[in-house]
């Protein structure tokens, strides 16, 4: 995991915000974290979660794999509607 970095409001996601955006559990998160697929931010005072650019790249990422999967396959968040939500906050 990283070094302890500032929390700052605007640009940091808590697990708990993450797994909502992602609509996974945290321990899915944490067991992402475990398999090096997301890599955590942990702020000075032990807080653990993850940069919104850091969201903003694993989308894009998700949906290219997700453009080539059957079109009966189940969907996820895009970045798109990642990016209406944090407009909105």
């Amino acid at each position: 995991m990283e070094t302890a970095q500032k929390n700052t409001n605007d640009s940091f996601l808590s697990l708990k915000h993450t797994a909502k955006i992602f609509n996974v559990s945290v321990e899915d998160l944490l067991e992402w974290n475990d398999n090096n697929i997301l890599k955590p931010i942990i702020t000075q005072s032990g807080e653990v979660g993850y940069t919104k650019e850091q969201i903003q790249k694993f989308l894009s990422l998700q949906n290219i794999v997700l453009k080539n999967k059957p079109s009966n396959s189940p969907t996820s968040v895009s970045a798109e509607s990642f990016a209406k939500e944090q407009n909105h906050r």
